[in-house]
């Protein structure tokens, strides 16, 4: 089970149980009704579960459960660590007849988020939200505190900073490498959040969102590390925190449906195009040619700044479509003779690869290159073979 739920342990489905009627216990109408009960202990499971698990359902004894699992999964979003924050502005928390800040514990199998990347984070959040909302975010790391009274100031500071009536939306993000190892650390750090929290209460702000985000190695497993924490905490794993699109592919619910060459045609952004994804091929493609004794030996290298330059500058975009049609065209033949629409759930399978994709978005955008890179090394190889490709500059 804990190779399909993150974190899952002998208690999680008591505790899940536990929960659910805890949340449910002011509810007059649903509270003991064990229909609704059960469908929402499932959907709090579900939030557990990695992707690559509920893409190798189909493939399982389970298959005829893979439309309803899947559709009810991808139908939480949880594509990205953007996505989830999202969610947590729209849903209020109330524990015990008084509002907290919401607080969520995020198990991953991606690396942490730089400070790059949260600053791509509060550009994508602010897309979301009117101008008129006040957006903040926060990143520690828990490794950054060298003691637990620096650790509990620095929060009672950050929590004390905004007046409770405030309506700023602020995101806390206390990152943590290797969980596994670093299990008690965090249990201590989480215990230590709920006291602060508890000797705070009427002083704190509502609209503060405090994530534990906790990244787990995927090429490792350990039975005492539990992904599920009960009230007051929201229990997520979140497979990849950047956005799918910085990986050049759609969300996972788009791609399951996908063939190879229907990801290479694929707009699901603006800025998405096929030539930076055949970018990802150039270098690959280039050094693989095998040429001609009387070439000089730098002759790779200028394949790659060429192509390069073909894809990138707008000087040579018709030249770059007529290239990107070409092995759409080809990846079109491919996929009638060798792929079918579930490539994606085999390849999500991704035997002995963990330790390089550890995610499934980056497997599977992998996949993708690995398609793409003998295709275009093909075309390179013929358009090349007398160096022509010198005639067009």
């Amino acid at each position: 089970e804990n190779v399909c739920f993150v974190g899952f342990q002998q208690d999680t489905l008591s505790s899940v149980v536990y929960s659910t009627k805890s949340k449910l216990r002011y509810d007059s109408i649903n509270g003991e009704n064990e229909d609704v009960i059960l469908e929402q202990c499932k959907l709090d499971l579900l939030k557990l579960a990695s992707p690559d698990a509920i893409l190798r359902l189909s493939k399982s004894k389970f298959d005829s459960e893979f439309e309803i699992v899947s559709k009810t999964y991808f139908g939480l979003k949880l594509f990205s660590l953007a996505d989830y924050l999202q969610q947590l502005s729209r849903n209020a928390v109330t524990v015990e007849n008084y509002s907290i800040p919401k607080l969520s514990f995020v198990t991953t199998h991606s690396p942490l988020l730089t400070e790059v990347d949260i600053s791509q984070l509060v550009e994508n959040l602010e897309a979301c939200f009117s101008p008129e909302d006040h957006l903040g975010i926060t990143n520690l790391y828990l490794s950054q505190f060298q003691t637990e009274k620096e650790f509990l100031s620095s929060i009672n500071d950050l929590l004390t900073s905004v007046p409770p009536d405030t309506e700023e939306r602020n995101f806390v993000l206390i990152q943590c490498e290797d969980g596994y190892s670093n299990h008690d650390l965090i249990s201590c750090a989480k215990f230590k959040m709920l006291e602060i929290l508890s000797e705070l209460k009427s002083n704190l702000n509502p609209n503060f969102h405090i994530l534990f985000i906790v990244r787990l190695l995927s090429t490792r497993q350990d039975s005492s590390f539990s992904g599920y924490c009960g009230l007051p905490w929201d229990s997520v794993h979140i497979d990849e925190l950047r956005p799918s699109h910085h990986n050049l592919l759609p969300n996972l619910d788009i791609i399951q449906n996908l063939t190879v060459a229907e990801i290479f045609d694929y707009k699901f952004t603006a800025e998405h195009s096929q030539q930076k994804r055949l970018l990802k091929s150039v270098q690959a493609a280039a050094s693989r040619l095998v040429d001609p004794t009387n070439l000089t030996n730098n002759r790779k290298a200028v394949r790659v700044e060429l192509l390069t330059l073909i894809l990138t500058n707008p000087t040579y975009s018709d030249i770059s479509e007529i290239l990107c049609d070409k092995i759409s065209y080809l990846l079109q033949q491919i996929t009638l003779a060798e792929y079918s629409k579930d490539w994606s759930l085999l390849s999500s399978l991704r035997d002995g690869s963990q330790a390089t994709y550890p995610t499934v978005i980056k497997s599977l955008s992998h996949s993708i290159d690995a398609v793409i890179e003998p295709i275009l090394r093909g075309i390179l190889g013929v358009l090349d073979t007398y160096q022509n490709l010198n005639i067009l500059f």
